[in-house]
């Protein structure tokens, strides 16, 4: 059997799980495949496109939409609806680049692991305005019809997004679904938490952080004390693994 590569692009990622999931998945069913991770910087990117040694590869911060561009075609609704791209796959019979919105898959995955979550999907605060929160959106808008205010740094009122400064106890009471797509608390950015008034959290919110190291966030600790329910991002991570790689085999 043919020995492929395959990959993790993006940067200050030395911490993702990404390719042990994979190994496994290569592993399970006997195929003599490698899952390497490229830490590019900005101005690698064009360098990395135009070699491209891999029969697929996952996209990370900060490129998820920075590499639509070297794509023949988006070949799922999520990407097409998004302008976001977390998988890319090498068609050879066709000679083309097709990018696919996998995240969405994996974020929908968590959302049904989690007991009763369908109650509090009628308002949902999205911490985060990039391609994650985008992702997010996407998933609770069109699948769930939940009404999602995204917070961030540069507000835009019209586009249904606030500052940080804007949220209060009071307001924090009409979620139910409150989502950290922003790094913070993550590896690169450990023991930091969003800025949100957690003393207006409660039994009835449940808290989603996409990160998935550590196995518990300042954020997700600072909702459990308020009385919320916390989980992590690790389902999501391995969901949307496991999606692109059903992907990739399709072209192998």
């Amino acid at each position: 059997m043919e020995t492929k590569r395959f990959g993790l692009i993006g940067q200050h990622i030395d911490y993702s799980l990404s390719p042990q999931i994979f190994r496994n998945f290569f592993l399970r069913e006997g195929r003599p495949y490698s899952y390497e991770i490229f830490n590019l910087e900005p101005g690698q990117l064009d360098e990395f496109m135009a070699v491209n040694p891999l029969a697929g590869f996952n996209v990370t911060i900060p490129y998820k939409q920075k590499v639509i561009p070297y794509l023949d075609s988006l070949d799922n609704e999520a990407a097409e609806m998004t302008g976001i791209v977390n998988c890319v796959t090498h068609d050879p019979e066709r000679h083309l680049l097709l990018g696919y919105n996998t995240d969405a898959f994996g974020f929908e995955f968590l959302l049904n692991r989690i007991p009763g979550f369908l109650q509090h999907t009628g308002s949902v605060l999205i911490l985060g305005t990039g391609a994650t929160a985008q992702t997010v959106r996407y998933v609770m808008e069109f699948h769930y019809h939940s009404h999602c205010l995204m917070a961030g740094r540069h507000p835009r009122p019209e586009r249904g997004i606030v500052s940080y400064g804007d949220l209060d106890a009071p307001l924090m009471n009409e979620f139910g679904l409150i989502v950290n797509t922003t790094p913070l608390g993550g590896p690169n950015h450990p023991g930091r938490a969003p800025r949100i008034p957690y003393e207006g959290l409660g039994e009835r919110h449940l808290l989603i952080d996409v990160n998935y190291r550590p196995d518990q966030t300042l954020f997700m600790k600072l909702g459990r004390q308020a009385g919320a329910r916390t989980y992590n991002g690790l389902p999501m991570l391995v969901a949307q693994a496991y999606k692109s790689w059903e992907i990739w085999k399709n072209f192998l």
